[in-house]
């Protein structure tokens, strides 16, 4: 029985497309149950996105995960052949937390995993079967990759996809679990990495296994925006998310100076939204809080935003310049000579609750966040907390409320960050404005 295309949805067409690919490159589908046991998280949670992980107990009293990863469940539940070559195709859920919004939700994966006596020219292959499944997806797409040996990129340079293979100097991932060639893949239009892979021998190691491997996985969900970037007109505009405020008028007159400049933009008007055809840049206005969500997801290629939000919420950007304004810090601060118990668990209020947590966990203290979201100096003085962890600028509010600063967190300032599907296919006119940026600093 023939399925049209028109009942299928665009993640199960890519899915097809995509297992199709595979199987015709000598790789077997597998299938795997939702659930895991969980110890096996427990045991490599580097090689996990988050730390956090949906458990349960079943009937016989066993803690279960539900599968956050398919390349462990994969390794684990394979013989250790190192002799022999497995090649293995999968489209799977797993289950993993949202950085945003911090809530579970389901993610669709589609992939290869290629393990046991893994050559150089197996490795070769795996890369190529990787940039045949972005030309599958798209026309417009880039396969970067790191620690490629002279002799494997001079392969790859020859290949048919030369023109889209980047080579980079490093793309961030676990050493404790990777060695090797790493990649990611991007198209024109969607904000991150469509592709993600590696060799990842060491993983092997810490999982007693004597084999090598090396994989990659499609993240499907992400594929449903193709259609809209197909259809859409992709121009060759610049997009600057400013942040609203005393900041962002400093920042534009940067780029004013810098040689992009838009008249409009000083107009004494309520507009969001403007753009200069002659130096194809558009600038928007957004809540400071909000300009690294508008370039991680794709709204803006550029943005200014402060290293506090960038240590917060650590978006999935590119941070590109110190721009040098915006200058304060991040304190802890507490009553005017009040005396700490230092072996009681340190109560402390604060906005930035990820920076707080990491701060006092490096210090090895134990501590109560007290998440407030204004008027952070009034918590000591009412006995909610011992001390406040918050952005000093002049120390003014501290001293009229008789706090004082006791330790620097963070030194912050503003900071220039890009979308890095946008490094990919806007790197000159991304590096010109960092370049002109920087001239301006320097001469200042």
């Amino acid at each position: 029985m023939e399925i049209s295309e028109q009942v299928l949805q665009t993640s199960e067409k890519y899915i097809l497309q995509l297992r199709a690919l595979y199987v015709a490159n000598g790789y077997r589908p597998y299938r795997m149950s939702k659930f895991e046991e969980y110890d096996l998280y427990a045991k490599n949670k580097g090689f996990l996105v988050s730390d956090n992980v949906i458990t349960f107990t079943d009937t016989n009293g066993r803690l279960l995960a539900l599968k956050p990863d398919v390349t462990l469940s994969i390794i684990k539940n394979s013989q250790d052949l190192p002799q022999e070559l497995q090649k293995v195709c999968y489209s799977e859920n797993v289950y993993r937390e949202d950085k945003g919004t911090k809530a579970f939700k389901e993610i669709m994966q589609t992939g290869v995993e290629c393990f046991g006596k893994v050559e150089d020219e197996d490795v070769y292959q795996v890369i190529i079967l990787a940039a045949k499944s972005m030309q599958l997806l798209a026309a417009d797409w880039v396969l970067e990759l790191a620690n490629v040996d002279a002799v494997m990129w001079q392969r790859l340079a020859a290949s048919e996809f030369a023109g889209h293979l980047h080579l980079t100097p490093v793309i961030p991932v676990d050493a404790n679990y990777y060695n090797g060639t790493v990649f990611k893949g991007y198209i024109n239009g969607v904000p991150s990495a469509v592709l993600s892979g590696g060799q990842y021998d060491r993983l092997m190691e810490k999982m007693h296994r004597h084999s090598k491997a090396i994989g990659f996985a499609v993240y499907v969900d992400l594929l449903e925006r193709l259609e809209q970037v197909q259809t859409a007109v992709q121009d060759d505009f610049l997009n600057v998310a400013l942040p609203k405020g005393r900041l962002g008028e400093k920042v534009y007159a940067m780029f004013a100076k810098a040689g992009y400049e838009c008249p409009s933009i000083l107009e004494n008007n309520r507009k969001l939204f403007f753009e200069n055809e002659e130096k194809k840049i558009r600038y928007y206005w957004v809540k400071p809080n909000d300009v690294a969500k508008y370039v991680e997801r794709g709204a803006a290629d550029l943005g200014i935003t402060g290293l506090d939000i960038l240590a917060e919420y650590e978006p999935d950007v590119t941070e590109l310049l110190d721009l040098k304004i915006g200058i304060c810090r991040m304190m802890v601060a507490g009553i005017k000579g009040a005396k700490m118990n230092e072996t009681s668990t340190l109560r402390v209020a604060t906005k930035f609750t990820n920076i707080a947590t990491k701060y006092y966990r490096s210090k090895g203290r134990d501590i109560d966040i007290i998440k407030l979201h204004g008027s952070i100096e009034i918590a000591p003085l009412l006995g909610l907390s011992d001390v406040i962890v918050d952005i000093v600028e002049t120390g003014t509010t501290l001293k009229e409320n008789n706090l004082e600063e006791l330790e620097t967190v963070l030194p912050i300032s503003a900071r220039l960050i890009a979308n890095k599907s946008a490094c990919k296919f806007k790197q000159e006119k991304i590096d010109l404005v960092k370049k002109e940026l920087g001239n301006i600093l320097v001469n200042e």
